[in-house]
């Protein structure tokens, strides 16, 4: 938030002046690339309309040059950012009461993670396999593609793509053989997902199985794990981070634009944990630091950043530090949790709710970033890092007050009598926001799961503009599209819906169906990964279908479809006509 060529450092990001922004640049370089403290590695995914920095650790958004993390180009082309970093925050009480958290805001010199998957029987990293997992596993549909169209005769005539031969799922048969170091096959440990063709619980992509990425146009794995002392103070709340990152191509502008995360949280430590709170960070940065305004939707449950007037700058189109800025056409960058997180191990919970939504800047040391362990925690728990609880209007702190919310400035900023930045007509600053999900309880072993997505959206009437006509339909694509592309997923590794019996056969433009075993399927549709739908034909009365072939190679979906809504699915691989 600071220079789209530093870092942050927490303690003394208080200052503006650029002369301390120098000073900053040059204790985190210093810091970047010091051998006596553990580097992080970065890596981007990128498409035709954005780039995005993530690292290997606890920070999304954040690259190895210090440039700000999310921007609106394609890789190599230089603009003007809108995300500087972001990072998850986990906290909660052990059974005696006492709180324990891991939470990191900027990439200083306290390191509160180590690469690579827990051994639940040490408590600590693999042997062997900090070093290897001190990486990114990425791949691509273009290669699990190339994969398919080998195997198209059911031999294969060609090497295994090489992100194909690294992806870190159980069973690998080449994974000892390029790092060193076999992955571990132990009950509950399978790491990197993937599609199982022979459902025989090994990962072998010389038989056909591939990573399954939901499609995604281009996606990096990797894990890291909570177990060092971090910046709160506070002991660390043992957890094992499994993240997909992912990004899309032959897709609308706003799904181009969005970056997803799949996190899978395991839980490595030998008691159960009560209050246990997840939480985003973030840090926008649109553009110029000093003029962002934020606000957070009900309805859609996004958090979003917009420009406080139709200038991007605290100047015109001037931002201290020199800092590129969108001058006269700043977007709005948002920020959501996709879906409710599921809890495995644990039957009786419910699916875990957004609970809130905080923002704070750095002016005044009462809503300004924590420094201990509890002050996170409030802030986790939509409260002020005294303890003050979020009140309705003003800024949300105000001691005297008994309205209590949980949501920082829901109101639509073009309505002047909703509570929003516009409304309060808040002052120039730099700002931040936390997205809160719990409380909830999380017995020993558990595993939780949960999406986050970061999107930009052009074309927004400054200043104070209408949320709802804004964000309210590409929130709405945006959550279909992940419902679509989680739900195809899910139905291909649902083994009940499997279509027994199907044969299917490419001749020329036409997909051939034959011996379907009818169990009241009226129509055959055909979907690609994301969940659109391409073909509905009615089966013959022989059980018999042609459809069209589609004009991509590619993996597809088959189902069947019958008249009360019962189906079955899979996957198949088509070559262009």
């Amino acid at each position: 938030m600071v220079n789209l060529s530093t870092n942050h450092d927490d303690h003394i990001v208080h200052f503006k002046t650029i002369s301390m922004k120098t000073i900053i640049t040059i204790s985190i370089l210093f810091f970047l690339f010091n051998p006596l403290h553990t580097q992080l590695k970065f890596s981007k995914l990128a498409n035709s309309e954005i780039t995005v920095n993530i690292s290997n650790g606890n920070f999304l958004f954040t690259s190895a040059d210090g440039h700000a993390g999310y921007t609106l180009t394609p890789l190599g082309e230089i603009s003007p950012a809108t995300t500087f970093t972001s990072s998850m925050w986990l906290g909660a009480l052990d059974p005696a009461g006492n709180l324990i958290l891991s939470a990191d805001a900027y990439n200083n010199s306290v390191v509160s993670t180590k690469s690579g998957p827990i051994d639940m029987n040490t408590g600590d990293i693999y042997q062997g396999l900090e070093e290897v997992f001190d990486r990114f596993f990425e791949t691509s549909q273009f290669d699990i593609n190339k994969l398919q169209e080998d195997l198209e005769d059911g031999i294969l005539d060609e090497e295994v793509p090489q992100s194909l031969k690294e992806w870190p799922a159980l069973g690998n048969p080449y994974f000892e053989d390029i790092f060193g170091y076999a992955l571990p096959v132990e009950p509950g440990v399978g790491f990197a997902p993937f599609f199982d063709v022979n459902a025989n619980g090994l990962y072998e992509p010389q038989l056909g199985d591939y990573p399954e990425i939901k499609g995604a146009h281009q996606a990096i794995f990797y894990i890291y794990s909570f177990l060092e002392t971090n910046q709160t103070q506070s002991p660390p709340i043992e957890t094992e981070v499994r993240v997909l990152a992912r990004i899309y191509e032959d897709v609308s502008s706003n799904i181009k634009r969005t970056v997803f995360f799949d996190y899978e949280l395991r839980q490595a430590q030998l008691f159960q944990l009560n209050d246990y709170y997840i939480s985003m960070f973030i840090d926008p940065d649109l553009g110029c630091f000093t003029d962002d305004y934020m606000g957070y939707n009900q309805d859609c449950e996004f958090a979003y950043v917009y420009n406080q007037d139709v200038m991007d700058g605290d100047s015109g189109c001037q931002c201290p530090a020199n800092i590129s800025t969108f001058c006269e056409d700043p977007p709005i960058m948002a920020y959501a949790f996709l879906n409710k997180p599921t809890i495995d191990g644990n039957p009786n919970s419910d699916e875990i709710e957004t609970s809130g939504f905080m923002t704070f800047n750095a002016s005044n040391p009462t809503t300004d970033l924590p420094t201990i362990g509890e002050q996170f925690y409030n802030l986790m728990k939509n409260s002020w890092a005294d303890g003050t609880p979020l009140t309705y209007g003003g800024n949300g702190y105000n001691p005297g007050s008994e309205d209590f919310t949980n949501y920082c400035f829901p109101g639509n900023p073009s309505i002047d009598d909703e509570w929003s930045m516009c409304s309060e007509d808040q002052p120039q600053i730099d700002r931040r926001g936390l997205l809160n999900m719990g409380p909830f309880d999380l017995p020993p072993g558990a595993v939780v799961r949960f999406s986050f997505a970061a999107f930009s959206i052009f074309d927004v009437d400054l200043p104070c503009p209408d949320i709802e006509e804004t964000i309210s339909t590409v929130c709405d694509e945006i959550k279909d599209f992940e419902g679509s592309v989680s739900s195809s997923v899910s139905d291909i590794h649902d083994q009940a819906v499997q279509c027994d019996g199907m044969e299917v056969q490419q001749k020329g433009g036409l997909i051939q169906l034959t011996s379907i075993e009818n169990d009241g399927f009226n129509y055959v549709e055909l979907y690609e990964l994301n969940g659109k739908l391409l073909r509905r034909v009615k089966l013959s009365k022989d059980n018999t279908v042609e459809l069209e072939s589609p004009l991509n190679s590619g993996i597809y979906v088959l189902r069947l479809v019958g008249n009360d809504n019962n189906y079955c699915s899979r996957k198949i691989y088509l070559r262009q006509n």
